[in-house]
């Protein structure tokens, strides 16, 4: 009974949303504000997808500048920020009290962890290859359709 009832009362709602819309859309199709208000719903309609859009063009100009970084090398990119200490890439011993991200100390430079920066490497190759992808794939990612 309780859901017989709920229909019920969904089905008036629906008729009664029904009857409100045609009588108040001939006032809607002749009011100056129409194209107004037709405008804002396309421009909410399009916002997040030119957010997404910007967010993809970022992504990849990030990617294509780390993908010209140079070559591993001392002291290259191998430092955490809060490892301040002088001996980085200078071939002297670093001592046990540094915070090292990521890196192996040796006794002549600091080189990535093993397979570290190659493994980060191929995550931005394939990262790039599915943005590149995706924006030829749609019209609006294509610096010819701007």
């Amino acid at each position: 009974v309780g859901l017989s009832a709920f229909c019920a009362c969904v089905r008036a709602g629906l008729r009664l949303l029904d009857a409100w819309m045609s009588a108040h859309l001939w006032v809607l199709v002749f009011s100056p504000s129409l194209p107004l208000l037709l405008l804002l719903l396309l421009l909410l309609l399009l916002l997040p997808m030119q957010i997404v859009l910007l967010r993809g063009r970022a992504l990849l100009q990030h990617a294509e500048l780390v993908a010209h970084l140079p070559e591993e090398g001392p002291g290259v990119g191998t430092r955490s920020p809060r490892s301040r200490c002088s001996g980085a890439g200078t071939g002297k011993r670093i001592s046990r009290g540094h915070e090292l991200v990521g890196v192996e100390v040796g006794e002549a430079e600091l080189r990535p962890a093993r397979g570290g920066l190659q493994q980060v490497e191929a995550q931005f190759q394939l990262l790039r290859s599915r943005l590149r992808a995706s924006a030829s794939s749609s019209q609006w990612g294509s610096p010819m359709s701007r």
